[in-house]
């Protein structure tokens, strides 16, 4: 699937250290934005690089978490 496929709501947490996205990380939600047809944001995880996961554990799942909890308040 290519993301202007998808019919479900897109969600992206990065960490702002990503080398994937070093120099362009500020411009990765408008890319996401222009292909995903229901883009919802993008949460930057400070101080967290690439495996934001393992970087930043408490971090990345607080962001999860809002996601999730976005998710249960518009399905309510």
């Amino acid at each position: 699937l290519s993301l202007p496929a998808l019919t479900f709501p897109v969600y992206s947490i990065y960490g702002e250290h990503d080398a994937f996205y070093l120099q362009h990380i500020h411009h990765v939600a408008d890319g996401y934005a222009a292909a995903a047809p229901d883009f919802r944001g993008m949460q930057l995880i400070e101080g967290a690089g690439h495996w934001v996961q393992f970087e930043a554990p408490h971090a990345f799942d607080a962001a999860l978490l809002r996601v999730l909890e976005e998710k249960k308040a518009a399905s309510a």
